[in-house]
């Protein structure tokens, strides 16, 4: 209901859980989305650059401690390599309204999604969850509520 309303109201579904108005998208979620760099500062804060995703501690006490004497900041951090980063980027791009752009994800990965992940592409578009437009793939209206299903199996494919 809630989607149905707010498209009648003019916003557009950019993202699973994100709607806006014509040309109001949110440009920090739109370069998240399209798997760019971010810098995040603060408790609990996520980076990503150079390939390598940072989380900084949750705990105030410990960030406080430590910026307070200029150490690094504790945290977790996890870089992605060979076909993770694909299966990781795919995630990202169906989570959008764009879907993954064949095309786009061929040149800038070397990897042709759609023949990789056949397996997983065949079974979600059996299932009604994901479907090919032109040179994309993107998630059915249906899929969308599914998502963290179809978008996980591009992640855990070997």
């Amino acid at each position: 209901m809630a989607i149905d309303r707010l498209e009648r109201a003019g916003y557009e579904q950019y993202e699973i859980s994100n709607f806006a108005r014509p040309g109001h998208r949110c440009a920090h979620n739109e370069n998240y989305w399209s798997n760019g760099e971010y810098s995040g500062f603060g408790v609990g804060a996520a980076s990503y650059r150079d390939g390598e995703r940072r989380v900084h501690t949750r705990e105030l006490e410990i960030y406080l401690a430590a910026a307070g004497a200029g150490a690094p900041i504790p945290g977790e951090s996890e870089r992605l390599s060979g076909i993770k980063v694909v299966g990781e980027a795919v995630m990202i791009a169906l989570r959008t309204a764009q879907g993954v752009v064949l095309h786009d994800f061929k040149e800038r990965y070397g990897v042709d999604v759609a023949e990789r992940y056949a397996p997983v592409v065949a079974r979600y578009e059996r299932d009604g969850l994901l479907e090919h437009r032109d040179d994309r793939l993107v998630l059915t209206r249906r899929g969308r509520f599914l998502a963290n299903d179809v978008c996980g199996a591009f992640v855990t494919f070997e």
